[in-house]
């Protein structure tokens, strides 16, 4: 939305304006802007249509020529975050699921978005810690779907596109992503490694004891997805190719090594979520 703000339609230019910028969304990092977008929509595309038909619309009191009379308020910027493993679950269907799929079907409708908030003045060094309920993501899939929503303003935010309230909304997604990354660092790790290196390299790949994030969708690929989610976040959001490659690379070889690339459908219910994510592992790797 915020690309739409620097568009302006000039008597008779037509469409051809709104043209000019399309290979802007095809180009590395092209969804910067995406997620941080102003809630004044309806003033965005007022300067496109009144410029071609000659109409001026009245200042209301939510104007922005109205809200320039009144006083400033200093408001402390916030980041969307949320209760329960429930809520994320449910936001992943709102805002992530439309355009990566990675997770199967919702299992019951409607999802509701139900985000709490943490204002920058209330940060603590425990960046997934819900201030409502003591609430903190600690899995490797619940931290990095997190890190997406951290992005997304939150709807009482009074000034999302503020560059101050945008700065903190990335510092706060960044702590998810690197809180992702060491998560699934510790859930990989092999007691034996220490202790015994030559017993660790035949022991068999570690499985998380934790309760399902997705009813349908097994603990051991619940870090392939964080990884695969990461992938996105630092190619859309950061403009890291580098730390985009590495990340869908880790989820292709971690796929691998659980021949997620040979299972049929004799999994049950986990049939499809281990196909979505082998798929999505092939296409990553391929857009390197």
């Amino acid at each position: 939305m915020r690309l739409m703000e620097s568009i302006s339609a000039p008597q008779g230019a037509g469409n051809a304006v709104l043209f000019d910028d399309a290979p802007l969304f095809i180009n590395p990092g092209a969804g910067l802007s995406q997620l941080d977008f102003s809630q004044d929509s309806d003033f965005i595309y007022d300067s496109l249509f009144t410029s071609s038909v000659g109409l001026a619309r009245q200042p209301s009191g939510n104007s922005p020529q109205s809200r320039a009379k009144l006083p400033l308020k200093r408001v402390s910027p916030i980041v969307r975050i949320y209760g329960s493993d429930e809520d994320l679950l449910n936001a992943y269907y709102v805002f992530i699921h439309p355009y990566f799929p990675v997770l199967p079907p919702p299992v019951s409708s409607p999802v509701v978005d139900r985000p709490s908030f943490r204002p920058r003045d209330e940060h603590r060094e425990d960046h997934g810690s819900n201030a409502s309920n003591g609430f903190e993501p600690s899995s490797p899939i619940t931290l990095a779907i997190s890190t997406i929503l951290a992005l997304v303003p939150h709807p009482e935010d009074e000034d999302s596109a503020n560059p101050e309230s945008m700065l903190y909304r990335r510092k706060s997604a960044q702590c998810f992503a690197e809180s992702t990354v060491e998560s699934i660092e510790i859930e990989s790790e092999i007691l034996d490694s220490e202790s015994s290196p030559s017993r660790a390299l035949t022991s068999s790949l570690p499985i998380a004891r934790r309760g399902h994030f997705h009813p349908n969708v097994p603990v051991e690929i619940e870090s392939i997805i964080a990884l695969l989610i990461l992938s996105i976040y630092e190619y859309a959001q950061r403009g890291n190719i580098s730390k985009m490659r590495t990340r869908a690379g880790q989820a292709l070889i971690s796929a691998m090594d659980m021949s997620l690339h040979s299972h049929g459908d004799n999994d049950g219910q986990f049939a499809e979520a281990k196909r979505r994510a082998w798929w999505m592992c092939v296409s990553r790797d391929g857009k390197q």
